[in-house]
């Protein structure tokens, strides 16, 4: 099921992606920043459904360029995946993260933030910047 959640995902960011690139040869250029905004909420939002599938996940953020609409077309996907505690040895379960990407974007950059272990501040910044998956 999984990796049919993936192909599915794909095919529709293809097709939308194709819709969009008419939009804009017909300067239709609204429909093209909706699309573009539709088209990543369903990304995130596949992702986000997946991770919870193996990690108890509190909250997921989308930082980087494209929480500040500022992206291009070779730019990745920053997500903040914030749990509570990890469970395990971090450098075993990050690679995780990373694999389960493949499954719905290759753009996805995940980053694992244990809430009570951000001495960064890491996760004030991306939750005063980013954009919360719900």
């Amino acid at each position: 099921m999984q990796m049919r959640v993936g192909r599915v995902i794909s095919l529709n960011v293809k097709l939308v992606c194709e819709t969009a690139e008419v939009m804009l040869q017909n300067k239709r250029y609204l429909y093209v920043g909706f699309m573009c905004h539709q088209t990543i909420e369903k990304v995130f939002k596949a992702y986000k459904a997946l991770v919870k599938e193996y990690f108890p996940v509190e909250k997921v953020y989308l930082f980087g360029s494209y929480a500040k609409d500022s992206f291009r077309e070779d730019s990745d996907i920053d997500v903040a995946v914030v749990v509570n505690h990890i469970e395990g040895d971090y450098f075993s379960i990050h690679p995780l993260l990373w694999k389960l990407r493949r499954q719905i974007d290759d753009r996805i950059e995940p980053v694992l933030i244990e809430r009570d272990s951000d001495v960064s501040n890491f996760l004030e910044e991306v939750s005063k910047h980013g954009i919360e998956i719900v």
